[in-house]
């Protein structure tokens, strides 16, 4: 990015000189590699792969340590978890600079601790996120003779409960084993590099990393001066914005993205919920059913096919009372004594949807959703016109 002063002269406009990224030393007097750390803390929404707004948008990175220590006794930057479940290993360098003057190289620390941290399990990773909130937590005055506040916060029972939510989609409740069957470091992993800019040799090596499968990022953060005013540039240098588009039309259809290779579905999108479902059919006028979350509109679309289009319960691509050999976690009546689960994210209660309608076996059947922000989901996506 270039930045140039604007001057609006009574002959036009000019520039009159170029606004240079600072080096993040400067910022504050002497910002160090930990003030850096300390911001992504604060603000992890600044790796986000898409747009951030502080107090706007929920960062796709939860922070669950800091400078964990690995098997090999190293020290890490960050680690974090992703809405998909992978663990995100983050290595921060101010700048080109703080690279050179390093022994090893910034993407080859990354890598060890990649590879240290495989063998993290769902438990070990809740004691370490308790440990990391335990640290970051207000530090109370303990009265002589009185229980010590901190320590009788379950910040492991914290942790567990952030780790659900930050996981969740929708209609969502997760419980522990839903976490372990999520949350696998051996087969989910990506590296984050964070840095306001880089050796020509890091770069290359990411891109090269990048070209045979490794799920790496490079991040820069550069902080400018214009006038009085500090300002903070966000770039994700690798893979480029650009390429966001191309890598999802690629992606094979109706493939698991929860694999160790693959791009992130993208930010979460949990505001976006549904506004009304509707039937259509061919000669048909539409049936309309106002909804407000999710679970309305699953249960809508149910009873819509149990009652009006009268498709057998054995039929219905949902878990029930009836069909499920385990009982269900959330269940809700539907017709009679038919109950169904919903507690499930958006997509698999598209799935839901989508596999019932096709249980009739009538091509002209399909249904419309409409969300919040005005997207269309139609199941079974239609072809044409």
């Amino acid at each position: 990015m270039n930045l140039y002063e604007l001057k609006a002269n009574p002959t036009g406009l000019s520039l009159s000189q170029r606004i240079d990224p600072m080096r993040f030393k400067s910022v504050n007097g002497n910002s160090k590699e930990q003030d850096l750390e300390d911001l992504i803390i604060r603000h992890p929404g600044l790796l986000n792969l898409g747009d951030y707004t502080p107090k706007a948008d929920e960062p796709d990175l939860l922070i669950i340590s800091r400078q964990p220590k690995t098997s090999t006794s190293k020290r890490a930057d960050l680690f974090a978890i992703d809405r998909e479940g992978t663990l995100v290993i983050i290595e921060v360098k101010r700048d080109a600079e703080d690279e050179r003057n390093r022994k090893e190289a910034m993407e080859f620390q990354a890598i060890r601790y990649a590879a240290a941290s495989r063998k993290l399990t769902v438990e070990r990773i809740i004691q370490m996120f308790g440990k990391f909130l335990a640290s970051t937590a207000p530090k109370l005055e303990v009265v002589a003779g009185s229980k010590p506040a901190a320590d009788e916060e379950d910040y492991e029972s914290k942790a567990e409960l952030l780790l659900r939510n930050h996981l969740a989609d929708e209609e969502e409740t997760l419980t522990l084993e839903d976490l372990q069957a999520r949350i696998n470091p051996k087969a989910k992993q990506r590296i984050y590099l964070v840095a306001a800019s880089y050796e020509p040799d890091v770069t290359s090596a990411c891109a090269w990393l990048r070209e045979h499968d490794i799920p790496i990022f490079c991040f820069q953060l550069r902080p400018y001066r214009i006038g009085n005013v500090e300002v903070l540039d966000r770039h994700r240098l690798i893979p480029p914005p650009e390429l966001d588009e191309y890598l999802l039309d690629m992606a094979s259809p109706g493939g698991d993205s929860r694999t160790a290779g693959s791009e992130p579905r993208g930010p979460r999108t949990a505001s976006d919920k549904p506004v009304s479902v509707s039937f259509l059919s061919a000669g048909s006028e539409p049936t309309t059913y106002s909804v407000n979350s999710w679970k309305v509109a699953l249960l809508s679309g149910i009873r819509h096919l149990l009652e009006t289009e009268k498709l057998p319960e054995k039929k219905l691509a949902v878990p029930t009372n009836k069909s499920s050999s385990v009982p269900l976690r959330n269940g809700e009546v539907v017709t009679g004594e038919l109950e169904i689960e919903t507690n499930a994210s958006a997509r698999l209660i598209c799935d839901w949807l989508e596999a019932s309608v096709k249980a009739l076996g009538r091509p002209d059947l399909y249904i419309r959703i409409e969300t919040r922000s005005g997207k269309i989901v139609e199941l079974p996506p239609r072809v044409g016109p």
